[in-house]
């Protein structure tokens, strides 16, 4: 982990990076970090990240779910999955550079983040960054909830996890919703979305 107020990531390996700039690129700095522990390692740096959660950060994330219609729940385990959080979190390389608790990225997302009336420092502060970040996770809920509206297939994860999915890339998520068609680490995706859900209900009154 690196020094100062930012930490940059190692690469996860997955072949995927940052959301709505390419297919096989997910939304953020995706759980970068989480290879690294496994089982119940993994669980315990969970837990223990849950539990650091400031006062403010949750504070922030519960007034910007309610903003944007999104369970807290959800809000704050991707916060825990991004950034562990952390609001100076930062994620830089060749064709991503993705900042604060959400790990949005300024290259993919500048218009939004200037039409929200913020700045790529903004998203550095707790409550920007949570806002420009509850923005983009609504945005993609709705996509995935109107893919579930075209189908009848049975679907094997709920709307969060299938919402954490659509990160890893749209047209990936598309093609499982729809029909099935499995992608790679798709599971790891998913575990680590339920593994972070229960840390964070578990630790932090979300209703």
């Amino acid at each position: 982990m690196g020094k100062g107020n930012a930490i940059l990531f190692v690469g996860l390996g997955l072949g995927v990076v940052g959301m709505a700039m390419a297919v096989s690129r997910p939304a953020y700095a995706t759980e970068e970090w989480i290879p690294k522990t496994k089982g119940k390692a993994m669980g315990k740096t969970l837990k223990d990240a849950a539990k650091r959660l400031s006062a403010e950060v949750v504070a922030s994330a519960r007034k910007w779910a309610t903003a944007r219609a999104l369970p807290l729940a959800d809000v704050l385990t991707t916060i825990l999955l991004e950034s562990r959080g952390n609001p100076k979190a930062l994620a830089r390389n060749a064709k991503e550079e993705s900042r604060g608790l959400m790990q949005v990225n300024i290259r993919a997302h500048a218009d939004t983040i200037k039409k929200l009336g913020f700045t790529p420092d903004g998203l550095y502060t707790i409550d920007g960054g949570i806002a420009v970040g509850t923005y983009l996770l609504a945005s993609k809920r709705k996509a995935v909830q109107a893919l579930l509206a075209k189908t009848t297939r049975k679907q094997e994860y709920d709307l969060g996890t299938l919402t954490r999915l659509y990160y890893v890339g749209p047209k990936y998520a598309e093609a499982w919703i729809m029909k099935g068609t499995h992608f790679k680490n798709l599971e790891v995706y998913a575990d680590h979305w339920r593994d972070a859900y229960e840390a964070v209900t578990n630790t932090i009154y979300t209703t």
